[in-house]
């Protein structure tokens, strides 16, 4: 049984379909750019409510100990569970980080400090404050690719609050 290029895309199509009309039936509201801060940084936001593009800066750590450094993320935050406007909101995503850690005990031997590129998938809850401000709480898990030193698996924790 063989399948030609019409029948894959039309079982790809109707697979799809589900995941479009739950999108079609979120209320749209007009795209809002809010601006947060999070536990090492800030980061700005455009949210469309059926998708929120994130650009973020500040510190890195990894385990507050071993290395410390800036850095810089890009992500998109898909909503599962809530709008903008409902008491809290759960989102599903992936990102990425591009982040320089300088730390005596991830240094190169050059003294030139560990550089990293970290694309990651995370999940997010906000929840409402008042009006204008929320909370919010992510996880993400990730592989930190150094151009130094290899890679490494390691997850990411983020708290912070936007103002909208």
């Amino acid at each position: 049984m063989s399948l030609n290029f019409r029948k894959v895309a039309a079982i790809l199509a109707l697979a799809c379909l589900p995941f479009a009309a739950a999108q079609t039936a979120r209320p749209k509201l007009a795209p809002e750019t809010y601006f947060g801060l999070n536990t090492l940084g800030g980061q700005v936001t455009y949210d469309t409510g059926r998708y929120a593009l994130r650009l973020g800066v500040g510190g890195r750590t990894v385990l507050f100990v071993f290395a410390n450094g800036v850095g810089a993320d890009a992500a998109v935050l898909f909503p599962i569970t809530g709008t903008r406007d409902t008491p809290s909101r759960f989102s599903l995503g992936a990102g990425l980080d591009a982040n320089a850690y300088f730390a005596t005990l991830l240094d190169n031997p050059n003294g030139s400090g560990v550089y990293v590129l970290r694309p990651h998938v995370l999940a997010q809850y906000e929840t409402r404050l008042s009006q204008r401000v929320t909370f919010f709480t992510e996880g993400s898990l990730g592989y930190a690719f150094s151009f130094n030193d290899g890679g490494i698996v390691y997850p990411g924790i983020k708290l912070g609050i936007n103002f909208r």
